[in-house]
């Protein structure tokens, strides 16, 4: 009796921990990244404790295996050419494994630990789910205190809260895009399965969506219209009258909020002037700045990949590239560029394959027990893909988090009790044993025909 009290509370102290990490994640600035960093290790020690008292683990997925083999194979390629080009290299390469080692590790922990406790992967989505999108909620409120009402600045949201080792502004950014994967997600699922209407669902994304407006980044815009066009074309249909009536609420609600933007000066200046210059690039009449400096950092990305299409210039190596040709010191703003540039098509393969298998056992677990959550996982997956083209998320702990559920869904018993440590350990003697005998098999074979 007394110790199935200590492992209850045992649980409640893990899943109170799990949870602490997820919303420092988002709420980095009001947490301070020691707290993030403190969080992450004692998942980290939880989740291992838990392993030695259950004398269990549950199997690795595709995710889990291809970004471990990436982090190594990084790991290696620090040591490059570049190292003896720029004598600051080493230093930054180094950061950037340890800072994936870190992510990686303690966001799979976390979610692991989470899911031991709720042995549900849906329930688990649910809690990092609302954890995420109430902390980015908060986090922003924050933001525009600090930022609006005492610095008075009328710079792009997050520009000085998030600077430094928060990420800068782009962090928030992140949030606001996982957030708005999840609720979009949460009124889709409403909508279809629930009398009730996603009111308090819709007041979130459009809270989101002025949050994305001060941030004055465009393609936040694109996530909910991506994603809802990636669910509803695989696995949902929908009447003319739906259609019609969610187009109308859509277009009214996008009227509303481009007439704000572009005739209210604080708005204009944030995001109406660069939806002006991106009308004028797209018709000719002028080039759009940001667009222009991406479009340069593509075509010498291009340049850098063909020095060594295969293996790359090495950890982190387009930035000194980059600096060493324009004099600043930036990363591509591209995920297909970034991971060709420095890992070649080695690590651009490491990184991607699992998606597309991830992506085919979803649907098929989709078809076969309608479970919505499979298609919220393909939505994200796909939209992540394209958003990938503007974003780099190979290292990003918001995007790991999101690679990680999906792995985690794909696999039909992720939630079973995994298999015992002996279990595996004597697994993994049998396949060395075999390898061996096959050597000697291949070995005797050879010395008879010599």
């Amino acid at each position: 009796m007394e110790e199935s009290i200590v492992n209850t509370k045992l649980e409640k102290l893990y899943k109170a921990i799990a949870i602490l990490f997820i919303s420092s994640i988002p709420m980095m600035p009001i947490y301070t990244i020691s707290v993030h960093y403190i969080l992450g290790f004692l998942c980290m020690l939880c989740y291992f404790i838990n392993i030695i008292q259950r004398k269990k683990i549950n199997k690795l997925t595709g995710f889990e295996i291809s970004y471990t083999i990436l982090i190594i194979y990084a790991l290696f390629r620090v040591d490059s050419t570049l190292a003896s080009e720029y004598e600051d290299y080493a230093s930054y390469g180094y950061y950037m494994v340890k800072n994936m080692l870190f992510n990686f590790i303690s966001i799979v922990c976390a979610i692991r630990l989470l899911n031991l406790m709720t042995k549900s992967v849906k329930e688990t989505v649910n809690i990092i789910g609302k954890t995420f999108v109430i902390g980015t909620i908060l986090v922003s409120i924050y933001t525009m205190v600090y930022e609006y009402a005492i610095l008075h600045s009328s710079s792009r949201l997050g520009t000085y809260v998030f600077e430094g080792r928060y990420g800068s502004r782009m962090a928030l950014t992140y949030n606001i895009t996982i957030s708005l994967l999840f609720i979009t997600y949460q009124m889709l699922n409403i909508a279809e399965n629930s009398k009730n209407k996603p009111i308090k669902e819709g007041i979130i994304l459009i809270s989101l969506l002025i949050v994305a407006i001060l941030t004055g980044t465009r393609k936040l815009f694109l996530v909910p219209i991506l994603f809802v066009i990636f669910y509803l074309a695989l696995g949902k249909k929908i009447t003319l009258k739906s259609a019609t009536k969610y187009l109308v609420i859509f277009l009214v609600i996008a009227m509303i909020g481009i007439y704000a933007v572009m005739n209210i000066d604080f708005l204009y200046n944030l995001l109406g002037s660069r939806i002006d210059s991106l009308i004028m690039e797209i018709t000719g009449e002028a080039k759009d700045a940001s667009i222009s400096q991406r479009s340069r950092m593509v075509d010498k990305g291009i340049g850098y990949i063909s020095k060594n299409p295969i293996f790359g210039l090495g950890t982190d190596g387009f930035k000194f590239e980059f600096r060493d040709d324009t004099g600043v010191f930036r990363y591509s703003h591209n995920n297909f560029i970034e991971l060709l540039a420095d890992f070649g098509i080695i690590g651009f393969v490491l990184f991607y394959a699992w998606m597309p298998i991830s992506i085919i056992k979803l649907f098929k677990n989709y078809k076969n027990k309608k479970e919505n959550l499979n298609l919220f996982f393909i939505g994200t997956l796909l939209t992540l893909i394209v958003l990938d083209y503007w974003t780099v998320s190979y290292y990003r702990i918001h995007f790991l988090l999101l690679f990680a559920l999906a792995s985690y869904q794909s696999i039909d018993d992720f939630t079973a009790t995994g298999k015992k440590l002996k279990e595996i350990i004597t697994d993994i003697k049998q396949k060395i044993q075999e390898l061996n005998e096959k050597y000697i098999k291949k070995h005797k074979s050879k010395e008879i025909k010599q």
